[in-house]
């Protein structure tokens, strides 16, 4: 199957029961989230069978949320995201502030607050803006080319898809790998009646034919047609390929079995292109080697003010398409060929200009990576700056990957920075949720760093990946090992990596604390307030307050312990990090608990398991319940609900009808009946008269 050009629109040729599959998944949106993913080889024909959903979805008046991702940006933090969200600004502004700032700022539509954005504020954010879509009816999340989807993209939208209850949203997945897993963890979250998986198979000879002279007004003989069919294997995009080059008199098909083999396929593309004026090839590869290629930014590399002039051949060839400022090409497998024709030397410097044009840090810094011949100081700098950019972002994934990335590009003499490099990389990664590469990183670094303060910041650094691997007892003797290096921890706590710090410090004074090494977690917040205090940063003062609060609960001195937590809070007021509120509020339950003061110790908690399960962070929302089991009574029940059956719960106890409830929180009414069925059986009532003794009113 091909794209078929018929007045304008694209049809479909021999794939009748693809297109039946297609539609059924359509009809089955309706009712709750539905997948339906296509793979196949390059060339079978994936992206055309897209596209028909996506006009199906289209003329149906769904909202449509898609992104084609190109290889080129697989690494970049959040550039699915800003595809998929581009058009929804409406459901944007219906964000609660903190949600939409997240997403503003991963979007690079605002800049962040001091500190690294929480991840998990964005995938939140992206949750609560599939289910506002929703409300107002059908949306459809289309990609192509799941696998070259950036990272921290698939990372939020794997959170928010994965806690779709009954919205109707549907997922339109395109990939290559065949056989894989199902992305975004789909084979968990979804029940197998809503996932329909298809394998786009060859086309047989007759289907070819007739996508041949659809697309080309081509009738050829049934020999050669078979012929052709044997070449391609009945792959269209490579059949339209050799049946181009037949009629331009450029090859000629023998009898003989031959399947098309890579050197094939890759020189069929290159005559292709070479057969374009040098000026457009080599515009083609300025498109081929950036990101997200513009008419924009084409021209300021190019240094031409008339790219769209440029680029007309390529668009009679079929090879490149315009649409408004953007330019893509018509196959991924045409950036694939003009980028590999190119030489070494002429792809670092496509690389070298685009690091001079384009205007996003990141991107920039990875062209400059992309250029480098060698080891190369400034953009191992460009590197380790976007990596801050990135986490500021919420991306650690990127930050870690571009840290890694200026390591390579560090020359080896400068063990200092390789050493610095490879903390910050771990210490993302840890942030990131993957424990192991950051092991990998910091142990080389921990046990070869020279004596003092470098090695103390890299014990340190491991400490908290041990701690954060349950390995307490090692992490003790790591956290005591480091304090023999450096036993001060001003300026820099030895870490040697000024305000990164800021990512770890929570982690460490909690794990010192639960250590009982409650005098250097007391040291540490010494130097936090003192820091905080200067530079007026209330993330330090909040961090530092409730770590105060929790010292001084541990030795008994309550009224001091729920002072320093009220000065927490209103630091929180000040704040855009849900996570760290959560944690506040953790602490804040518990020491109300051992102060016997149950009711607002369950208040505290239950907010604290609510931001907890909002933002997918199930570790520590395991903490907050068992926090709650301790309280004791049977209102402790209620952390046994999720957030949306709080919700619907606790309007059910004020007495609200089961429509007025589905009208407040923009829910089906057969929505608020499931969530109210799952509240009754966890707290073992039958009305809603039982269900209010659960509820202080």
């Amino acid at each position: 199957m091909a794209p078929v050009s018929s007045s304008g629109t694209d049809r479909v040729v021999g794939r009748g029961s693809e297109l039946s599959r297609l539609d059924a998944f359509m009809d089955d949106v309706a009712q709750g989230p539905t997948v339906l993913l296509l793979d196949g080889e390059s060339g079978i024909g994936k992206t055309t069978l897209w596209k028909r959903g996506v006009a199906t979805a289209t003329e149906r008046d769904w909202r449509v949320l898609s992104t084609r991702p190109a290889e080129s940006e697989a690494k970049l933090s959040y550039a699915g995201l800003a595809d998929l969200l581009d058009a929804s600004g409406d459901v944007l502004q219906a964000l609660p502030d903190p949600q939409r700032h997240a997403l503003e700022v991963a979007l690079l539509r605002a800049e962040p607050e001091e500190g690294a954005s929480d991840a998990r504020a964005v995938s939140a954010a992206l949750l609560t803006a599939l289910r506002e879509a929703a409300a107002a009816g059908s949306v459809l999340i289309a990609l192509d080319d799941v696998q070259w989807l950036d990272p921290s993209t698939a990372s939020a939208l794997g959170f928010a898809v994965r806690r779709l209850e009954n919205e109707p949203i549907g997922l339109l997945l395109a990939r290559r790998e065949a056989g894989a897993s199902l992305p975004f963890g789909l084979s968990r979250a979804f029940p197998e009646e809503r996932i329909a998986r298809v394998r786009l198979e060859p086309l047989s000879v007759d289907d070819l034919g007739a996508m041949l002279h659809a697309r080309l007004g081509a009738n050829l003989p049934r020999p050669t047609l078979k012929r052709l069919h044997e070449m391609s294997r009945g792959n269209p995009f490579f059949a339209l390929e050799i049946a181009r080059a037949e009629l331009r008199g450029e090859l000629r098909p023998t009898g003989a079995a031959l399947p098309v083999p890579q050197a094939l396929r890759e020189d069929l593309l290159r005559d292709r292109l070479r057969a374009l004026p040098s000026a457009n090839r080599e515009t083609l590869l300025y498109a081929s080697a950036c990101s997200r290629p513009s008419v924009g930014l084409l021209e300021a590399v190019t240094r031409s003010s008339n790219v769209t002039g440029q680029l007309t051949k390529a668009v009679d060839a079929g090879t490149v398409e315009i649409d408004g400022h953007d330019v893509s090409f018509a196959h991924p497998l045409y950036g694939s060929a003009i980028y590999a024709e190119a030489s070494r030397d002429h792809r670092h410097r496509v690389h070298r200009r685009l690091a001079e044009v384009v205007e996003d840090p990141e991107e920039r810094a990875r062209h400059l990576a992309l250029a480098a011949d060698g080891p190369d100081p400034e953009a191992a700098k460009a590197l380790e700056d976007a990596a801050r950019a990135a986490v500021a972002r919420g991306s650690p994934i990127a930050a870690a990957e571009l840290c890694e990335m200026a390591v390579r590009l560090t020359p080896s003499e400068r063990v200092h920075d390789v050493h610095r490099l490879r903390i910050a990389a771990a210490d993302y990664w840890l942030l990131a949720g993957d424990q192991n590469r950051a092991l990998q990183l910091i142990e080389p670094v921990a046990a070869t760093a020279p004596s003092g303060p470098e090695r103390a910041g890299a014990l340190r650094s491991l400490g908290l990946v041990l701690f954060s691997l349950d390995e307490d007892h090692r992490a003790a003797d790591i956290f005591a090992e480091a304090r023999r290096e450096e036993a001060a921890p001003a300026g820099t706590l030895g870490w040697g990596l000024g305000e990164r710090t800021s990512l770890f410090i929570a982690d460490y004074v909690e794990a010192l604390t639960e250590l009982g090494m409650l005098d250097q977690a007391g040291e540490v917040l010494d130097w936090l307030e003192e820091r905080g205090q200067v530079i007026d940063r209330p993330w330090s003062v909040a961090v530092s307050a409730r770590y105060r609060g929790l010292l001084a609960a541990v030795g008994g001195d309550f009224q001091t312990a729920f002072a320093s937590l009220d000065r927490a809070l209103k630091e929180h007021e000040r704040l855009l990090m849900p996570f760290e509120l959560g944690r506040t509020m953790l602490v804040l339950g518990a020491i109300r608990r051992r102060a016997k003061q149950k009711r607002p110790a369950r208040e505290a908690l239950q907010e604290a398991l609510a931001i907890f399960e909002r933002l997918g962070a199930p570790l520590w929302a395991d903490k907050a319940r068992a926090e709650l089991a301790r309280i004791g009574g049977r209102r402790s029940a209620a952390g046994q609900l999720t957030e949306a059956e709080t919700r619907v719960a606790k309007l059910a106890a004020a007495g609200r009808t089961n429509r007025e409830i589905a009208d407040a929180l923009f829910m089906s009414v057969r929505t608020v009946e499931g969530h109210l069925s799952h509240a009754y059986a966890k707290f073992g009532v039958r009305s809603r008269t039982e269900l209010a003794l659960f509820f202080d009113q």
